[in-house]
């Protein structure tokens, strides 16, 4: 059998249920592997403060990498990696979406701040829900005064969406963007992905990216997926992402992780 020295696994339509949970079998499975001396690490879109109740939820506590990559912390909060948009980009983005794009919400992210456009949108708050994060109202201008945009979030209608990213790949051909669910388009630097950053972690601990297994589900799970030594997609996935990937587990609902895990340790 394959020896294994690191997990990573995406979050939502992965790790978590559609209520948004950890199922219990799940977690006991993710508990035992990590006793075992092997990481755990959580690989997401999210914010940092949306990873850790996550984690909390597990029972577990581990590095992480949020914003698609862009940011990587060890398990105590100290930063690994840090990589992101410069904030004149990333206010060209905003104006951008809010000049074409009015009905979408724009989201922007920074280390530990989320800024959205006041009002909240209903989107906002449900994203807030979700996550257990909260955003702070204000105006593109806000992000001026800061150093390193790790990643703007646009929300809206599916359909609105879809041309947006089209808009977007368009109007702003250096940077990476990328649906992570119908409703959500993820904008971040062109010079990182999920599996630039596994491969950045693994080679800060001396691990083989030969001996990586990843789980995912969607478009920006792909770059782990060509990366890892073996690989597996939820059955919830989209046909697309199915078609490419490595091994099929069950879907988020039917226990995916759990089922592989306990037959691979």
């Amino acid at each position: 059998m394959k020896h294994y020295d690191i997990i990573f696994s995406d979050i939502d339509g992965t790790f978590l249920n559609s209520d948004h949970q950890v199922t219990e079998k799940t977690k006991r499975e993710v508990q035992r592997v990590t006793a075992l001396g092997i990481p755990f690490v959580l690989s997401s879109s999210r914010m940092p403060e949306a990873i850790l109740p996550v984690q909390h939820m597990a029972g577990i506590k581990q590095p992480m990498i949020a914003y698609g990559g862009s940011l990587i912390l060890a398990e105590n909060g100290d930063v690994l990696y840090s990589e992101g948009l410069e904030t004149d980009k990333a206010y060209q983005v905003g104006q951008f979406v809010e000049k074409e794009f009015g009905e979408v919400s724009w989201n922007i992210y920074s280390s530990h701040k989320w800024l959205c456009a006041a009002p909240k949108s209903v989107y906002v708050i449900k994203e807030e829900e979700i996550t257990g994060a909260k955003s702070t109202e204000g105006t593109l201008e806000e992000i001026h005064s800061w150093e390193l945009i790790h990643k703007i979030l646009c929300i809206g209608e599916p359909e609105m969406i879809s041309d947006l990213e089209t808009a977007l790949k368009e109007n702003f051909t250096d940077l990476l963007i990328a649906k992570s669910a119908p409703t959500y388009l993820e904008i971040t630097s062109s010079h990182i992905n999920k599996g630039e950053a596994m491969e950045i972690f693994c080679k800060k601990k001396g691990i083989s990216i030969e001996n990586t297994l990843v789980f995912g589900d969607n478009y920006n799970d792909l770059d782990m997926f060509q990366r890892a030594g073996t690989s597996y997609v939820m059955a919830n996935a989209p046909e697309e992402i199915k078609q490419k990937a490595e091994n099929l587990t069950e879907d988020h609902n039917n226990d995916g992780i759990a089922s592989i895990l306990s037959k691979l340790f």
